[in-house]
């Protein structure tokens, strides 16, 4: 892991002027889709951490524990160009398939799923409820990246050698590893709360109804817990 032998200063003033900077050294404006990106990577870890602060079973804890962490490797990976030269820490598909075997775990906990739910239910559950959608903000700031990369190579018809020197962060690449972490971090974080609520009591509502109808599953814990 990447370790520094020097003290980091807490403030640059280099955001005085609407930048910051890339892993290398390079300028990027704090609007650039990328800066968005581990932005919203950043907040989603505070959130973990927030959750992490009450009550929780040390099995979910160990593993918002092992997320937190990939977020921090996350956000590090979309700050460090792809052309990067020397050490670099990544999101790999090991991490990609780690969340894929959290994801079949905890989806043979509930029933399946024939409507749309609203989120809520405990406290806990609505709180991975809410991580949920910072989770797909996060991918849709890169895939926004993405499609404006390809956009300006289309547009340029460039080499990549050339676009890559273009201000802006643009053309420093996307590893995918990454944008397939946090699809499946988000499809995780629903279905675990999913498992939290049922294991709470909670009552599932489905979305769209104003009734008691609504609750499609008031002995959705019961059935997580085989009774």
């Amino acid at each position: 892991m990447l370790q520094s032998s020097t003290a980091m200063p807490l403030y640059t003033k280099l955001g005085d002027s609407g930048q910051t900077r890339l892993y290398g050294g390079e300028k990027i404006s704090k609007s650039e889709p990328r800066i968005q990106a581990y932005g919203a990577i950043d907040e989603l870890n505070a959130l973990i951490g927030i959750m992490l602060a009450g009550p929780i079973d040390d099995t979910i804890k160990e593993k918002l524990v092992k997320i937190q962490h990939a977020m921090y490797r996350a956000g590090a990976d979309l700050a460090t160009p792809l052309n990067h030269q020397g050490e670099a820490i990544r999101i790999t598909q090991e991490d990609v398939e780690m969340i894929e075997n959290w994801i079949d775990d905890e989806e043979g906990k509930v029933p399946v799923l024939s409507s749309f739910i609203l989120p809520g239910g405990s406290m806990l559950g609505s709180q991975l409820h809410l991580a949920r959608t910072v989770c797909r903000r996060a991918e849709r700031w890169l895939v926004g990246l993405v499609k404006e990369e390809e956009k300006l190579s289309e547009e340029t018809e460039t080499s990549p050698e050339a676009l890559e020197a273009l201000p802006g962060g643009l053309k420093l690449g996307v590893n995918f590893a990454a944008m397939r972490y946090l699809n499946r971090l988000g499809d995780f974080l629903f279905a675990l709360a999913r498992v939290v609520n049922a294991s709470a009591g909670a009552v599932e509502i489905e979305a769209g109804s104003e009734d008691s109808s609504g609750q499609i599953r008031k002995d959705l814990g019961e059935e997580v817990n085989g009774s």
